[in-house]
Formats: C-alpha cells, sequence, structure tokens
C-alpha cells in the first residue's frame, strides 16, 4: 500500500483509507529535559495480564462518560490541553516537576518536540509539538487508561469492546510501521477518522504461544475484526493519538 505525505513530513500519514497516525511506536528517549526540569520515565503502556474469552464483553460499560480532566474530543482537546496549548500553559496547570521536554520519534530516524507529562501510569500523557518552540500543541499520545472518548474508548479497551462501539470494522495487520492500526472510515465513529488513531496489540506473549494465529494476521493488509485469528490473540488498544484540530 503507498501512503501519501502530508504537512509535517512523517508525523502524520493518510493512506488510501483515511488513516492519519503517526511512524513506528518506538519507545521514548527519557535523558531529555529543558528549563531545568528532572527527566521523568515514561510510564509503560497497559498490559491485560490474564486472557480471557474475546466473544464475552468486560463488565465495566464501554461508554461511561470520564470526567471533563480525562476527556478526548479528537480533533479538538484532550482534558485541558488544546491546539493553543504551549509548554508554559503545561507548566501552569500541571507544574514544572510533572513535565519532561523529550523527542517523539515518528518513524525512519525522525522525531519530533514532544514533552511527557507525568501524571502516574493512568493519567499520563505526552503532547507532540508542532515545532521547537513548544507554543503549539498538534496531537497528543501515549495516553493512560483513565483518557476516554465520549463513547468510552480508551488504552487497554479489547477487540470485542470496540467492535461493540464502532461494529465490524477492519485493522491492520501486526508486526510492521502501522501494525494493528484500526480503520475508522464506514465505522459508527467514522466522525473521528483523520483525528484519532487507534493502534491494537496482541496480548503480551500471545505471538509466541499462538504463533500460527499471529503469522495469520501480520503485515501490510487489512484484516475483518471479525477474523478468529485476531480474536485468539486477545488484541487491546496499546496507542491512542488524538489530533488537536480538524485541518
Amino acid at each position: 500500500m503507498k501512503h501519501n505525505a502530508t504537512y509535517l513530513g512523517r508525523l502524520f500519514v493518510t493512506g488510501s483509507v483515511g488513516l492519519a497516525l503517526f511512524g513506528c511506536t518506538q519507545p521514548f528517549a527519557t535523558n531529555h529535559s529543558a528549563n531545568g526540569t528532572a527527566p521523568i520515565a515514561s510510564s509503560p503502556q497497559p498490559t491485560i495480564s490474564a486472557q480471557r474469552d474475546p466473544n464475552t464483553p468486560s463488565q465495566a460499560p464501554a461508554t461511561a462518560i470520564p470526567d471533563a480532566e480525562t476527556l478526548i474530543i479528537p480533533g479538538e482537546r484532550v482534558g485541558q490541553v488544546t491546539n493553543n496549548t504551549t509548554f508554559k500553559d503545561l507548566v501552569s496547570l500541571f507544574g514544572a516537576e510533572h513535565l519532561t521536554n523529550q523527542p517523539f520519534s515518528v518513524g525512519e530516524g525522525e522525531t519530533r518536540p514532544a514533552t511527557r507529562v507525568n501524571l502516574g501510569e493512568a493519567r499520563s500523557f505526552t503532547v507532540i509539538w508542532t515545532d521547537e518552540s513548544r507554543s503549539r500543541a498538534e496531537a497528543v499520545s501515549q495516553l493512560g487508561t483513565d483518557w476516554k472518548t465520549p463513547e468510552g474508548i480508551g488504552a487497554g479497551m479489547s477487540l470485542i469492546d470496540l467492535q461493540s462501539q464502532l461494529g465490524n470494522f477492519q485493522l491492520y495487520g501486526f508486526a510492521w510501521d502501522y501494525s494493528g492500526t484500526v480503520v475508522l472510515d464506514k465505522t459508527r465513529l467514522a466522525k473521528y477518522s483523520g483525528l484519532l488513531t487507534l493502534r491494537l496489540s496482541p496480548q503480551p506473549g500471545a505471538a509466541e504461544s499462538q504463533s500460527a494465529d499471529f503469522e495469520a494476521v501480520m503485515g501490510d493488509r487489512l484484516y475483518d475484526s471479525t477474523n478468529p485469528h485476531l480474536q485468539a490473540l486477545y488484541p487491546t488498544v496499546d496507542r491512542m493519538i488524538v489530533r488537536l484540530t480538524r485541518k
């Protein structure tokens, strides 16, 4: 599949199915700081420790609406962070001691300026800036599990719970740059297409224990969410990327 590069180089990529996403999901570097702020290690992505039947929804309602402080409105805001938010605003909102300036990998060796806001594993997030001045936020990524859209979509959400919100959908195969990326076009949440990127990963260890299923859903092609090989891997949302502008 060929991708057409848009503005900001490879920060966002628009493909033939209308995706908007960052490049490779390399880990954050944590040895960068600014304005005297001590570096703080970024929080790991949430994982699911025990397998469950992918056809059994979780007990918690997927439509629970979070409070305003942890509400994601794709194309508008993530909590109090909007496209007009500056680094100074983050200092005022969260305190300099909770901030770490660091590069954010967008793949192929390229990075963007970013600031990690460390509020504990469940509420931490990373702001990606339009440029080195850190005067305008472009997107937010690496969100903890407390952050959710009005529909209840957030990190750690299972495939079956996501399907209950979207209806049947398609996603890209695993083990490449856009591994597990959900296609929102033609789903119940198509309004978020180009504004919200969801990327699923198999449950830890599933790629090894269910290697035949994993190999059956690998690579640069689309798979249906109902694919039995996919469901056997018990995938969950492990990365969300939220754009803060509709332009």
